[in-house]
């Protein structure tokens, strides 16, 4: 959460990020950010079994394996983003997309 002077008015907003991009997180802790188009590649190639929910997070994922080890993707979707929305509303605050047009287009289905 972020707050921002609105100008001369003084006002003060505050407001969360909401990201519309998720994380390929390697088994040695190292990650790289992924947009939709590499998600659906990763869904495509790998065809996971199973997505878990994090309660804490609010956040989707699945693992696949490759030669050099195990990844765990974490992605959005509408359940998290959902999840986030209800938050802004409950605390009052604003939400600030990250990388808009970067994810899926159903994204779009929440507002």
């Amino acid at each position: 959460v972020s707050t921002q002077s609105t100008g001369s008015s003084g006002i003060n907003a505050e407001y969360g990020g909401l990201n519309f991009y998720g994380a390929d997180f390697r088994g040695d802790g190292q990650f790289e950010a992924i947009l939709g188009n590499r998600y659906i590649e990763l869904l495509k190639s790998y065809k996971p079994g199973q997505f878990l929910w994090h309660l804490k997070a609010s956040e989707h994922s699945f693992e696949y394996r490759e030669p050099a080890g195990v990844h765990k993707v974490f992605y959005p979707t509408l359940r998290s983003l959902q999840k986030r929305i209800e938050a802004a509303e409950k605390f009052k605050i604003g939400l600030a997309i990250w990388e808009i047009g970067q994810g899926l287009d159903y994204f779009y289905d929440l507002f």
